[in-house]
């Protein structure tokens, strides 16, 4: 007994050290993280403010004030888009059992692994001049002219961005919404209210946390767009993103695009500070009966079908078929004024001097910022959970760990540059 009672304790002692060492670690790379940042943020924002130059080559305040309206209103009518297009299919995910529920389902992995550059590709195979929505049109009323012009302006950033993003609100949305019980609503439905006033005042304040959690990093990567901004883009219309860009490489005027920078973080960061207060108070609205057992989903109903089948048309049309152009593109070849069928361009991908060498490095890069960032977000969670403070502060903390959203990879890339 003494013997396994002192083994007890050996692996007692041990498992604590191991743990302590581990969270000297966590400590240390957190650290290095929070370093890693601030060098770039002062090298792209702070040291060009003080740099001397002439007053005359500082933008003037209808340039910054014009380009931080079209900025906001880009992301605004994306995320709106996106939201829009969002709900039906968080409403029949929750609530309704079909075939392809799976698949719709698996659409919010595409944000996240396939670039925003890919997606620009896909919409002009689709929408641009010679696409192929342009090229069935012109053959069905022998037009000259391609009839769809607007995916080079401002709505045309605004359908591929709203597009791109709304399976991550869609999903989000859907995991809470199927987690909730319809007591409120089933009584609000008995005392004659209908469906869209249930909506309204029960469904969607229970619902609001998931919304406002989910179009936060939507509306944050409208606001910091750049690629899709560049492609589709007017004259006159340009981001804060771009203008940063091209101050910086372009024109080659660091204090500029510091200026520009830092309005471009400041009004970021006010966006941060305004999802956590009203994440904070979503969070107490939300749950009359949030606990309450799983609902069973039902079929599809009948008044339903159209309603349905319309959705799945829009999502294909605008969502799925972009990407499938892409694929296919990528087994095909044109020959002759027409396009046969080839794995020529893959073999050509796979015998490139560069090919396995951009794996690797994407592969090491990946993993290695995974482990730095989930090391860093493990401290500083045991930091938060073992201390004792008031909601205001902790609500301060929490908003920490989110301050490089608001700064965008254009402004840390010249800011790498620079050191």
């Amino acid at each position: 007994m003494r013997e396994l009672i002192k083994q007890g304790g050996i692996k007692k002692r041990l498992h604590d050290l191991l743990f302590s060492l581990a969270a000297i670690l966590a400590a240390l790379i957190f650290i290095a993280l929070i370093f890693a940042f601030a060098l770039p943020f002062f090298e792209a924002i702070i040291k060009p403010l003080f740099a001397k130059t002439n007053s005359t080559d500082l933008p003037s305040a209808f340039y910054i004030a014009k380009t931080i309206l079209f900025t906001f209103s880009q992301s605004v009518c994306s995320v709106a888009l996106a939201i829009l297009i969002a709900m039906p299919g968080a409403f029949f995910l929750a609530n309704r059992n079909f075939a392809g529920k799976k698949i719709l389902a698996s659409f919010s992995a595409v944000p996240l692994c396939i670039p925003a550059l890919i997606t620009a590709l896909g919409y002009i195979s689709v929408f641009g001049m010679s696409g192929i929505y342009n090229k069935i049109l012109m053959g069905i009323f022998k037009l000259n002219e391609p009839p769809l012009t607007f995916i080079y302006s401002f709505w045309g950033i605004v359908i591929c961005q709203g597009f791109y993003n709304f399976p991550l609100i869609m999903v989000t949305v859907a995991r809470l919404w199927q987690k909730l019980g319809t007591d409120e609503e089933d009584s609000a439905r008995l005392l004659g209210a209908g469906n869209v006033k249930i909506f309204f005042t029960v469904t969607l304040w229970k619902i609001m946390s998931a919304l406002i959690s989910s179009c936060i990093p939507v509306f944050l990567f409208c606001f910091f767009s750049f690629m899709i901004v560049e492609l589709f883009g007017t004259t006159g219309g340009t981001t804060l993103e771009s203008a940063i860009y091209h101050c910086a490489r372009s024109s080659l005027n660091f204090k500029n695009a510091a200026i520009l920078s830092l309005v471009e973080t400041l009004s970021a960061f006010l966006i941060l500070v305004f999802y956590s207060l009203m994440e904070n108070k979503s969070e107490k609205i939300q749950g009359l009966n949030f606990l309450s057992e799983q609902k069973q989903k039902k079929a599809l109903q009948r008044r339903e079908i159209f309603p349905f089948s319309f959705y799945s048309l829009i999502v294909i049309l605008f969502f799925v078929l972009p990407y499938f152009l892409i694929m296919f593109s990528s087994f095909t070849m044109s020959k002759d004024g027409s396009y046969v069928f080839t794995f020529k361009n893959w073999i050509f991908l796979f015998k490139s001097k560069n090919f396995i060498s951009s794996i690797k490095n994407t592969f090491l890069t990946g993993t290695g910022t995974s482990f730095l960032c989930t090391a860093a977000a493990v401290f500083y969670s045991l930091f938060l959970s073992s201390i004792s403070v008031s909601d205001r502060m902790k609500m301060f903390l929490k908003i920490i760990p989110v301050l490089p959203m608001a700064v965008s990879s254009v402004v840390m890339g010249i800011g790498m540059a620079g050191l």
